[in-house]
């Protein structure tokens, strides 16, 4: 396969951080800069990352705006994903209870089905980024199967056969099957139908309506 770049759109408020000069400097990298309606960073089309320092993690928890985007960033058609950089130190914010946080991100992951995930400075930020878009182009050239974890009970089975739809996570997942019963009938609703389904929204059932029922081609 030969390499390919990747094109990362950064939201243009990240300016202020190092994380867009970085990405200057990867002869990989195609960067746009521009005003993003959701997320900080678009990669490669597929992946919506909202990038949150821990500082800034724990502001948005106590004004309620973590969860106006993770909202937000749910309604995508795109997968999405929360970067959380740098330490959580003792006492940061003393007035956030530690079991707030903890529920927080319970929320994001469960409710919202977005995984969160943990580096420790802009740079390492980066190649988490382009780590997932070259996996990503991997698995869209066919290099790369489906391995790892294989659940073994039924409802596992059947929760993995979802998630491996780009944008349905395990929450998303399970409700699609509380809601409909099984797989078969997943896969017969309607876009109407589909879009009703908490955590669907319009743009994911239309993407997966279209995953669905469009023929299969070698080209595309």
């Amino acid at each position: 396969m030969t390499k390919e770049h990747i094109q990362i759109i950064a939201d243009d408020r990240e300016q202020q951080c190092d994380i867009p000069s970085i990405m200057a400097r990867c002869t990989e990298v195609e960067l746009l800069v521009k005003r993003l309606p959701c997320g900080d960073y678009s990669v490669g089309g597929w992946l919506l990352v909202e990038r949150k320092t821990v500082s800034d993690l724990l502001l948005s928890i106590v004004d309620g705006r973590l969860f106006r985007q993770a909202y937000k960033l749910s309604q995508s058609a795109m997968a999405a994903l929360l970067i959380v950089e740098g330490h959580f130190k003792e006492k940061e914010n003393p007035a956030l209870d530690r079991r707030a946080v903890l529920g927080a991100l319970a929320s994001l992951t469960l409710t919202f089905g977005i995984p969160v995930l943990r580096t420790q400075t802009c740079q390492e930020t980066v190649q988490l980024m382009l780590y997932a878009a070259k996996q990503h182009q991997f698995i869209q050239h066919g290099i790369v199967s489906r391995g790892g974890y294989h659940p073994r009970s039924l409802h596992k089975r059947q929760l993995y056969v979802l998630q491996g739809f780009p944008g349905i996570g395990p929450a998303l997942a399970r409700n699609l099957l509380q809601t409909f019963g099984s797989l078969s009938a997943v896969f017969d609703a309607s876009e109407a139908e589909l879009n009703n389904v908490r955590g669907m929204g319009v743009t994911k059932a239309a993407g997966f309506s279209q995953l669905l029922g469009s023929q299969y081609k070698e080209s595309q």
